[in-house]
């Protein structure tokens, strides 16, 4: 839900930040669509367990954690000459 939330969120931005980008496709209510989705998700977050919010923040920090650990594994310095 939270990633929902977010993508509905970018649709806006993306809309009014560059609104001569190419859209492949276009849906009616353009605006309207992404707006309900944003409050329908924060809705059902809203109505959500506490054991449900300790879960996302824990897997959330896990993830965090792991993608930190790889990154600083993985990293490519980057020498602009």
């Amino acid at each position: 839900l939270s990633v929902f939330f977010l993508i509905s969120l970018i649709v806006i931005l993306l809309r009014r930040q560059y609104p001569d980008l190419p859209r492949p496709f276009r849906i009616p209510f353009g605006n309207v669509i992404p707006i309900a989705a944003m409050l329908i998700c924060a809705l059902l977050l809203a109505n959500i367990t506490f054991s449900a919010w300790e879960f996302y923040l824990g897997w959330l920090v896990v993830g965090f954690a792991l993608y930190e650990l790889y990154s600083k594994n993985h990293i490519i310095e980057r020498t602009d000459t």
